[in-house]
């Protein structure tokens, strides 16, 4: 299951989402969303695990919970739908 996360501190490090989630289950990928040009944490990670249940329990878990005194939001990441155009071209939304 895909699981977004957000409201994080710059500082935070994937080693550190890893090892939150790692409490609920096995965690297949993470990894902290970064700003293009400055390489900045945006506050925003993806995290993905294997096991839904596992993933549905870190969720209910995680979801609020303080990280250096800052609530998190933890929540299902939602299916991204693939739309054709009229030109042939496949767009994302």
């Amino acid at each position: 299951m895909n699981i977004n996360v957000s409201n994080l501190m710059p500082s935070f490090r994937e080693e550190d989402l890893r090892n939150l989630f790692t409490k609920f289950g096995q965690v297949a990928s993470c990894s902290i969303i970064t700003d293009i040009f400055t390489g900045a944490s945006k506050g925003l990670a993806n995290v993905v695990m294997p096991d839904n249940n596992a993933a549905m329990e870190a969720i209910a878990q995680l979801d609020g919970y303080r990280v250096n005194g800052r609530p998190i939001g933890v929540s299902m990441a939602k299916e991204r739908r693939q739309l054709s155009s009229s030109n042939g071209r496949n767009y994302r939304y």
